[in-house]
């Protein structure tokens, strides 16, 4: 039986707040890898959650084709905390949820708060594989675990939290929710390697027809609505255009954004490489016969493209 999740000491405020730790003198160098906060253990739903059967509200220009993009059962946003399950399955509202997480980065749930390690450009890992990737967050979980305090980046300063009651990796908060699980370790503002996308399509082969799909990765933008793309095509590739899937998705995103400024900076995701990508997969799609059994590894080395 995998433990339960305790309740955090240090909610919306973790660290931050009186008793939650002490402020030190600033945020590390640029070139260090920090500790960072990236969601406080509160309750609610997550920043830039959108579901792929939300209304769709085009700002400007001809609407893209709705075909088939309803139906999907398909979710994303920004990476949650522990205690923002509850809502995501209850605005779900579905038996069977699998959540894939895209993060490259490394990152823990203490106390229920979900932190990760940042390098500059968030390429701490970049150098890991899939498999030195994990093994990294374990360790990094047994160190916090023994650790008799830790020191995280909150916004623009530090603060120390001591002995954390609980330091988990996601698929144990996940998989303690009732949710299932897939991990990906795609890099930030980049396009997935061709083994992570064999890992997507083995488990997308595999999906029950009521199965919905979360994807995350740390802020909801760059990764989250690539693969959302990329989960659309899987399904309507054969009947709506390769701009219309890219674009109803990048609208989705966008209706999330809380003021202009954060609507001004996800216009820019998915970016030029990733977009490249997503071309490369409708082909992909498009040309698939054999219910994805064909490995998109397999078809690029066979000259597809």
């Amino acid at each position: 039986m995998l433990p339960r999740l305790a309740v955090a000491v240090c909610t919306a405020t973790l660290l931050a707040a009186p008793g939650c730790g002490s402020p030190d003198s600033g945020p590390p160098p640029d070139n260090k890898v920090k500790l960072v906060l990236d969601t406080p253990n509160q309750p609610g739903l997550p920043e830039r959650l959108r579901l792929a059967s939300d209304p769709l509200v085009v700002p400007e220009g001809p609407p893209p084709s709705r075909t088939g993009l309803a139906e999907l059962r398909l979710a994303g946003s920004r990476q949650f905390s522990a205690g923002q399950l509850p809502a995501i399955k209850q605005r779900i509202s579905a038996p069977l949820i699998v959540v894939v997480d895209l993060r490259q980065e490394s990152h823990l749930f203490v106390d229920g708060s979900a932190v990760s390690w940042r390098g500059p450009g968030n390429k701490a890992n970049a150098a890991l594989s899939h498999v030195e990737v994990l093994a990294d967050e374990e360790r990094k979980k047994v160190e916090l675990t023994r650790e008799p305090s830790t020191t995280i980046q909150v916004g623009d300063h530090t603060s120390t939290v001591s002995a954390p009651k609980t330091v988990q990796t996601e698929i144990t908060v996940v998989t303690d929710a009732g949710m299932g699980y897939l991990r990906l370790t795609v890099p930030d503002v980049e396009p997935p390697q061709d083994d992570d996308v064999d890992r997507y399509l083995r488990l997308f082969r595999e999906l029950p027809s009521d199965q919905w799909v979360y994807f995350h990765g740390g802020e909801g933008m760059g990764r989250t609505t690539m693969f959302m793309a990329m989960h659309d095509m899987l399904h309507n590739a054969k009947q709506v255009s390769e701009d219309d899937i890219v674009r109803r998705q990048q609208i989705l995103a966008l209706q999330t954004a809380r003021t202009d400024a954060e609507r001004a900076t996800m216009q820019w995701f998915p970016n030029g490489p990733q977009l490249a990508f997503l071309s490369t997969f409708y082909k992909y799609v498009q040309q698939n016969a054999d219910g994805f059994q064909t490995a998109y590894s397999d078809w690029r080395r066979s000259g597809g493209k």
